[in-house]
């Protein structure tokens, strides 16, 4: 995959740092982020990428999107015009010779050649088409994506009976305490102890996990944060605060999801709006908390880093009767 991408890159960073270079070998390097913005240079060092103003949105989304796919599109197309190219120069050749040599077997080579780039000619729209379909299916690949391990605390001021029901409950594939349709009913202590009153059982915490199938997911990358696996559980202990996660919360949080992106070169990662999360799934709890926290996070593995905008963070403040919930959707 990052061959065909280094590939493509190189043809392109030559071809700016051609038309660029006389502009440039008059600047210092105190004048780096002037070229970077009003040159839209890029810079590639131990495979860093920035992206220009220019080509933002076609290379956010290049990344952000089934990278396989998309490269074998693109792979089709630079096969398919090279190949045609090939086939043209070879049938100009043939034809120049031909008005100097006059024999059956160059003939024959003639229209041969000649045959396939007319078949080639006409195949451009439907080779083009076709990969635009396969990059158009690489943008919804993820149309229905895993939301793992919603979990819900209840901290009440006193101890009190609590009703929760999920909005959506047709989206839910796992549950514990399971899921009926009246929801769950528990005694919430002050401490955050549960009792679940259908079974008795003590908890901590509500658990259940669904499937998003949200089209418009696909759309909303054009901010968020680009992080290195290696800083990933330090990225999440500063944003899980500012969100309003407890020590203990974002504990949970940062174990759950830390081996499956610290390992990984970088990771895009976005927090849902509150309006996004209770769009998805709504949740409706008796008596009414006085604070209500719910984070969830969209992100995935990406190979090159990219510039995005910075998502602005709304801090989030405990008081009173608090419902605490956090889960994350991994975009594939």
């Amino acid at each position: 995959m990052l061959i065909g991408l280094d590939v493509i890159y190189c043809f392109r960073d030559s071809h700016i740092e051609k038309k660029l270079a006389p502009a440039f070998e008059e600047m210092t390097n105190d004048d780096l982020s002037y070229k970077e913005e009003h040159y839209g240079i890029f810079e590639r060092r131990s495979h860093h990428l920035e992206i220009s103003s220019s080509s933002d949105i076609i290379v956010k989304y290049f990344y952000l999107v089934d990278e396989t796919l998309v490269i074998i599109a693109v792979s089709i197309i630079l096969c398919f015009f090279l190949e045609k190219k090939y086939f043209s120069g070879k049938y100009e050749k043939l034809l120049k010779l031909s008005k100097t040599e006059k024999t059956d077997e160059l003939s024959n080579e003639l229209e041969e050649t000649k045959a396939k780039v007319e078949k080639m000619n006409k195949k451009i729209p439907e080779t083009i088409f076709g990969c635009i379909c396969i990059v158009i299916f690489a943008f919804f690949l993820d149309i229905s994506n895993a939301l793992a391990k919603p979990i819900i605390y209840i901290y009440p001021e006193e101890e009190i009976e609590v009703s929760v029901k999920l909005g959506k409950p047709e989206k839910v594939t796992t549950s514990y305490p399971q899921y009926t349709y009246d929801g769950w009913k528990v005694l919430a202590k002050p401490t955050g102890e549960l009792t679940d009153l259908k079974t008795g059982r003590n908890l901590y915490a509500l658990y259940w996990e669904g499937k998003e199938k949200n089209i418009l997911k696909q759309f909303k990358r054009d901010e968020g944060f680009i992080v290195e696996g290696k800083n990933t559980a330090e990225f999440l202990e500063e944003k899980l605060a500012i969100l309003g996660l407890n020590e203990r919360e974002a504990e949970e949080f940062i174990v759950y999801w830390l081996p499956k992106m610290e390992s990984n070169k970088y990771n895009f990662i976005r927090f849902e709006t509150e309006e996004e999360i209770n769009e998805s799934m709504p949740l409706e709890i008796e008596p009414k908390p006085d604070t209500i926290i719910r984070v969830m996070m969209d992100w995935k593995k990406i190979s090159l880093p990219l510039k995005v905008k910075e998502q602005e963070l709304i801090p989030k403040e405990r008081d009173g009767y608090t419902v605490v919930e956090w889960g994350g959707t991994e975009l594939k």
